[in-house]
């Protein structure tokens, strides 16, 4: 994310939200292995990434949801899995939500 996006967040009194777990379904066009990508690399405080205009992802997306839920993870909007942890602050990048290692510590922020 370069300064000028950060920059303008920050006037704008917003926060940058990116992601950290892309199963690159705009590359691979098989909704196994993009369910298989997404349970591999989901940590706490994940966001993930899926793109709908591809045919192959929204199948995908009953099946993540089942197999997160049952796995534990609570599935949730970018605001509810920063309200606990005092929010987002403006021009900041966030490419994760806080998880119990670094909830004391910048959320994976990057200034």
């Amino acid at each position: 994310m370069n300064a000028k996006v950060r920059a303008a967040a920050a006037a704008a009194g917003l926060a940058v939200v990116t992601w950290n777990v892309d199963p690159r379904d705009w590359q691979h066009h098989d909704t196994r292995l993009i369910e298989r990508s997404v349970l591999a690399r989901v940590r706490p405080g994940g966001i993930v990434v899926l793109h709908d205009r591809y045919a192959t992802t929204p199948p995908a997306v009953p099946y993540l949801l089942h197999a997160l839920t049952v796995r534990g993870y609570a599935l949730v909007t970018v605001p509810q899995l920063f309200a606990t942890s005092g929010g987002m602050r403006p021009g900041v990048v966030y490419r994760h939500g806080p998880t119990p290692e670094n909830a004391r510590v910048e959320h994976g922020a990057v200034s």
